[in-house]
């Protein structure tokens, strides 16, 4: 069980991501958030693998406290049930670019529409030394409104839905 997350993320234009989906690794998620701060939400995983997900915010936003651990789906489907909680779902496509592991995320539902890229690194100075790829449109590691359990409470945020 890892304790930190370093990652950062990007806004996708949804019709300039270069890759063939049909030929990547897919994971199906739907997750939903117990608890917004800290973060506490479930996630299921194609169905198969089912976790909780603890997530602190530390002074910058791309490393962040984790704490993940496997859970029964009846213990799943038992929190999914509250009518408190609120849900997204995205395919997360899989991208072996380079040294980086590319995790192209393709929500559903009420986000219909939002692709972003999430890249994690094993230190922070990689982090800072990594230089996105071309076909991203912008940077949103800083902008909490892009932040899942955000986009599970908000929804889009407006200057997107003006934009695409």
């Amino acid at each position: 069980m890892k304790d930190t997350e370093i990652e950062r993320k990007f806004l996708l234009d949804i019709n300039n991501i270069p890759y063939d989906f049909s030929k990547l690794a897919k994971k199906t998620i739907e997750q939903g958030y117990i608890i917004y701060k800290p973060e506490i939400r479930v996630r299921s995983i194609s169905g198969e693998d089912y976790v909780m997900t603890i997530k602190a915010n530390t002074d910058d936003a791309t490393v962040r406290k984790e704490l993940e651990f496997k859970i029964s789906k009846e213990a799943y489907s038992k929190l999914m049930a509250r009518k408190d909680i609120q849900k997204i779902q995205k395919d997360r496509y899989l991208v072996n670019e380079g040294n980086n592991k590319y995790e192209i995320d393709i929500f559903d539902g009420d986000l219909k529409g939002l692709a972003c890229l999430e890249v994690e690194f094993p230190s922070k100075e990689e982090a800072d030394r990594f230089v996105a790829p071309s076909w991203v449109i912008k940077e949103v590691t800083e902008d909490e409104r892009y932040r899942n359990n955000s986009l599970a409470r908000n929804n889009l945020p407006l200057e997107f839905t003006r934009r695409y």
